[in-house]
């Protein structure tokens, strides 16, 4: 298994990231704007010099991680995050929640990511690796408590 996330070079060259300004380039050009990036979904994100570690949702979005805790709670290590100065180029939507997991409801196959409250499907196993979701740490809930949570957005 390969680890989904290129480094800053290779999303450049495959077009998921802009070229950088030419030295030398205007620096009066106009404020920029953040756009969702949903080319980038599942990249994890780091600025250079900056600890905080960002999760691009399918819609394109970046999420802080909250904490190391909630990191390892879903992760399942620090390979292939992506330390980019474009990491705050991609528009953002608020972070995961401290209590975010991955679940999976007793005597079926489906596994969800909890957070904020809602239930999101993750619709196979390309997309657990594509997102680099521990498999190791999926828990197991009651299908009562499951059937009780609101759905949320399907991560794809």
């Amino acid at each position: 298994m390969s680890t989904p996330n290129p480094d800053s070079e290779t999303m450049r060259a495959a077009g998921a990231l802009p070229a950088r300004e030419a030295a030398g380039a205007k620096r009066d050009r106009p404020q920029a704007v953040f756009v969702p990036r949903p080319e980038l979904a599942g990249y994890r994100l780091v600025y250079p010099g900056e600890t905080d570690v960002y999760l691009v949702d399918p819609a394109g979005f970046r999420r802080r991680i909250p904490n190391r805790v909630t990191y390892s709670r879903l992760f399942r290590d620090g390979r292939g995050v992506v330390t980019t100065r474009e990491a705050r180029e991609v528009a953002q939507r608020p972070d995961l929640a401290l209590s975010a997991l991955l679940f999976s409801p007793e005597l079926a196959a489906a596994i969800y990511l909890l957070d904020d409250g809602r239930k999101r499907l993750i619709t196979s196993s390309q997309v657990m690796d594509k997102y680099w979701f521990n498999w190791g740490r999926v828990s197991l809930l009651r299908r009562a408590l499951v059937d009780a949570l609101p759905n949320g957005e399907i991560w794809e």
